[in-house]
């Protein structure tokens, strides 16, 4: 290297041994990638959807009581690390955004923990989850909770676009409340149900006939003229 080189570099002279910008590559690297797989996700559950209603012999659910433990286990524990990571978050900064997300997925933490309490303990004819007597308390809970989720999540983007500060909110409550909120109204309609076995009593008693005396119009023209 000669002396002149420094003071050219100094001067700003270009170096032409700088490497010039990296060309993308055909494929478009690993962002791409996503990006397609993404995008066939729903053209994927589309298929399947249609495949099922087409063909009979294709089950739509799979009845396996140890699979659904294992997935609301897994569900459970995955929401509740995001809704800890949320409430990291708000602790740091005081987010609006943070906390309200924390609380949709601590919403969704606690009903899968139901779920499988549920399943462990035996219990599952009291919410309508047993074969023998099947109810519509585990649709309406899923709609419950997952709307309730969902209008967390929009309102934490509303939050986050508005710059909201969360610092004179009750934090617990707005973190904790709207789990607590669809847990009891869940726990209570299953515990309104009635179980079988009353079921059963109400059936085996003997229903009396009630006999109805009903007089049609024919009926009471040939009445009159019999009179006359």
């Amino acid at each position: 290297m000669t002396e002149r080189e420094p003071a050219q570099r100094q001067l700003g002279e270009p170096d032409a041994r700088v490497v010039g910008p990296a060309q993308p590559s055909g494929d478009g690297g690993p962002g791409r990638k996503a990006e397609l797989g993404i995008a066939l996700v729903p053209v994927i559950l589309s298929i399947g959807t249609i495949l099922v209603l087409l063909d009979p012999d294709i089950g739509a659910a799979t009845l396996n009581a140890p699979l659904s433990v294992a997935i609301n286990t897994v569900a459970a524990l995955v929401a509740t690390a995001v809704a800890a990571l949320g409430w990291v978050h708000f602790r740091e900064g005081r987010d609006a955004e943070a906390l309200l997300r924390a609380s949709a997925f601590l919403t969704v933490a606690a009903v899968n923990t139901l779920h499988v309490a549920v399943l462990i303990s035996g219990t599952g004819s009291a919410f309508g989850l047993e074969l023998s007597n099947p109810g519509q308390l585990p649709v309406l809970a899923t709609v419950l909770y997952r709307g309730v989720s969902a209008a967390l999540l929009l309102l934490a983007g509303f939050a986050g676009w508005r710059r909201w500060s969360a610092d004179r909110w009750p934090a617990l409550l707005a973190l904790y409340g709207p789990a607590l909120g669809v847990v009891g109204l869940i726990v209570v309609r299953g515990s309104s149900r009635p179980y079988p076995g009353s079921w059963a009593r109400q059936s085996s008693q003997p229903s009396r006939p009630i006999r109805r005396r009903r007089w049609s119009s024919l009926g009471r023209g040939r009445w009159w003229r019999s009179r006359c």
